[in-house]
């Protein structure tokens, strides 16, 4: 059980960190496009779009363990 909520959360976190580097990306290259290396946006957007799906797929994995730590509890309650 412990095991499902630390894959669930840890794949929250590099989500979260995949989307974080994506938007600075993105924002760097719109504050100053002449020193900033060339930005492919459309790649950016689906790394951002990718980082949304792994966050709802790992939210889904922590709901689940936690529906089952319930069950497991009402079970032997």
């Amino acid at each position: 059980m412990n095991a499902m909520l630390s894959i669930g959360s840890a794949g929250l976190r590099a989500a979260l960190s995949d989307l974080q580097g994506s938007a600075a990306r993105v924002a760097r290259a719109g504050l100053q496009p002449e020193a900033a290396p060339a930005v492919d946006l459309a790649a950016e957007a689906v790394l951002q779009i990718q980082a949304r799906l792994q966050v709802m797929a790992q939210a889904q994995v922590v709901k689940t363990a936690d529906t089952l730590l319930g069950t497991l509890v009402d079970t032997f309650a």
